[in-house]
């Protein structure tokens, strides 16, 4: 899987576990041919401390200093979306690990079943909620929607074009419409998707994105077109 990597990271003090999960982590993401970077860290402070991204974290709750929970509290706080799996011996600390918004919750020693289990629907989270998977020939793509700045009807597919590369798909509009929603996303003429995330203003007839290019808004649309825009900057603002 190609463009953008998924961040995994992993934390635990001791390296046999952070060997075990990062292995599983390997198997699992190269025979699904993704693209991956793994971080290790051996105790809470310096994964508080890492000014990377995180995706996926493999989490002990157990560590000396700060647990699990603390580092969990100070991610949370840190990333807009983490979706954090902690590894414990012991079985009675699950309510604690939902107070911080755990995903997961697996035992040592790790059942491996369980572990593919968990990784896999994090990733499908993960991708569900910030990208989209472009099928190309014998490659899947993860595209970041905040990278996209807009789609482009092509016949029956459609290209979509991003901040640094263009990619043609077998996919139709309205099918793009329907999976990336109308938070972000404006249908501005019958061929085209619009991101509000990366649009500079509104002009007669079009939009004006971040890298100068236009996409054009439909006579019809033009008053719909920039209500919405108005409204997308007064509620994200300071996102933006």
């Amino acid at each position: 899987m190609g463009n953008k990597k998924i961040e995994i990271s992993i934390c635990d003090d001791e390296s046999i576990i952070q060997n075990a999960v990062k292995k599983l982590c390997e198997k699992y993401l190269d025979e699904h041919n993704m693209d991956y970077r793994i971080e290790l860290f051996d105790n809470g402070t310096r994964l508080i401390n890492y000014e990377g991204d995180i995706n996926i974290l493999f989490l002990d709750v157990e560590m000396p200093g700060i647990n699990g929970f603390q580092v969990a509290k100070e991610l949370n706080n840190k990333h807009n979306n983490i979706f954090i799996i902690f590894i414990t011996s012991h079985s009675n600390m699950i309510k604690e690990a939902f107070k911080v918004k755990a995903f997961r919750y697996l035992y040592k020693p790790l059942d491996h079943e369980e572990f593919f289990e968990a990784i896999e629907e994090a990733i499908k989270e993960f991708t569900e909620s910030h990208s989209i998977i472009v099928k190309q020939r014998e490659e899947s793509i993860l595209i970041e929607k905040k990278d996209i700045l807009y789609i482009e009807s092509l016949g029956e597919g459609s290209a979509i074009h991003t901040r640094e590369n263009n990619y043609v798909t077998t996919s139709s509009l309205k099918k793009w419409r329907e999976e990336l929603g109308d938070r972000h996303f404006f249908q501005c003429h019958k061929s085209f998707i619009v991101n509000f995330q990366n649009v500079i203003k509104i002009e007669s007839g079009h939009f004006l994105l971040k890298n100068n290019k236009e996409a054009p808004v439909s006579i019809r649309n033009r008053k719909v077109a920039k209500d919405r825009f108005i409204e997308y900057i007064s509620q994200n603002a300071r996102y933006v």
